[in-house]
């Protein structure tokens, strides 16, 4: 059962890839600045709104399959079977990056978004069984400590093999997508998956559950800004921003709003905010109004990204074998010439048989082989 709100978030989260992709690889290094200003935008709904519409999946058909009735063993043996897929293409692709990335060989073991994905799923089999108010509290909670057990590895941890082992891995490597950083917006996900799932079933109005929603989207979404205007961040966390921003010859940058710093517990509470508003906005158009005045469902770009968005997430770095170095004046053009190439590969896609030659499909047919065995 598919949930176009999803969709259309996963495609929210490729298309905003696409465009940093474009700027990381193909802008001229001397004007990094602009990815990074991008990158303050995109932020709020790229790896971890990816991670974030992976757990409202998760969540969703976690209640879904337990009221049609699935038995909990086949409900976790699927699951199980899905998350070591995804497990397995996390370390060919790790492989596959280092030498492409100029690495060492122990970065195999190293915080990619589907290795991020695969351990959240694995840590969303044990926590959803717990109530929702006590996994968004373990959620907050870890958003708080997380900073914590980070500086005190981060001064440990060359004076300690224990400590250096831990922060191997937990944050290898910190620029990277570490599970303890990444796992609260799974986990932010799972809560509200259940919840849709549960407004669908309802045939009471739905007003109250999105304004509740939008509530504690905004209280989130306001105090990270807040929490996050009143400290500022010159440490490791922030350094790369700092040193591309410093890229503009104008600029003299030293340190920067929390907020904005990707990793930082200020950031995650913010994101998480921008994450549900934008989930509410997009659930009350397609899932309310648009069904409401029985309009047509049509599979735009949006959401043929999200459909496709693994396939698209492995395919799409071969475009990048081509090497540009744009001013910011031309580099829109091969950005929407990549959209645009993209767009009509998953058009291809779905014309073939609905998806059957898509990655997606694949792991659905393994997934559904094993189960019969």
């Amino acid at each position: 059962m598919r949930v176009k709100t999803f969709d259309i978030l996963r495609g929210i989260s490729i298309l905003l890839m696409l465009i940093t992709h474009g700027f990381l690889y193909w802008l001229d290094p001397k004007d990094a600045y602009i990815l990074i200003i991008f990158r303050f935008i995109s932020n709020t709904f790229l790896v971890n709104g990816f991670i974030f519409v992976s757990g409202l999946g998760f969540g969703f058909s976690w209640s879904h399959q337990i009221e049609n009735g699935t038995l909990k063993k086949e409900i976790y043996r699927r699951s199980l079977i899905r998350t070591f897929i995804i497990l397995i293409l996390s370390f060919i692709y790790n492989i596959v990056a280092v030498p492409i990335n100029d690495y060492g060989w122990n970065n195999i073991w190293y915080w990619y978004i589907l290795q991020t994905i695969a351990f959240s799923r694995l840590f969303g089999l044990v926590l959803i069984k717990i109530p929702k108010r006590i996994r968004f509290l373990f959620l907050l909670t870890l958003i708080i400590l997380t900073p914590v057990l980070l500086n005190w590895l981060q001064m440990t941890k060359g004076l300690n093999n224990m400590a250096n082992i831990i922060y191997f891995i937990l944050f290898n490597q910190i620029n990277a997508n570490s599970i303890l950083i990444f796992l609260p917006f799974f986990l932010m996900g799972t809560i509200l998956g259940q919840e849709i799932f549960e407004l669908q079933m309802s045939k009471d109005s739905n007003k109250g559950m999105l304004k509740k929603w939008l509530v504690l989207g905004f209280i989130m979404l306001l105090s990270g800004i807040i929490i996050g205007s009143l400290q500022y961040s010159d440490s490791e966390l922030g350094t790369y921003y700092i040193q591309k921003l410093n890229r503009n010859p104008n600029w003299n940058v030293h340190t920067l709003p929390l907020f904005l710093i990707r990793g930082s517990y200020a950031w995650c509470i913010y994101s998480i905010g921008w994450e549900i508003l934008v989930l509410v906005i997009v659930f009350y158009i397609v899932e309310v109004k648009r069904k409401n005045k029985g309009l047509e469902e049509k599979s735009n770009l949006l959401v043929l990204f999200g459909k496709y968005s693994l396939s698209i997430y492995l395919y799409h770095y071969l475009f990048f074998i081509i090497q540009l170095e744009c001013s910011p004046i031309f580099i829109g053009i091969p950005i929407i010439i990549l959209i645009l190439t993209v767009w009509l590969f998953v058009n291809f896609l779905n014309r073939c048989e609905d998806g059957t030659y898509s990655i997606e499909y694949l792991i659905s047919f393994i997934v559904k082989q094993v189960k019969l065995k």
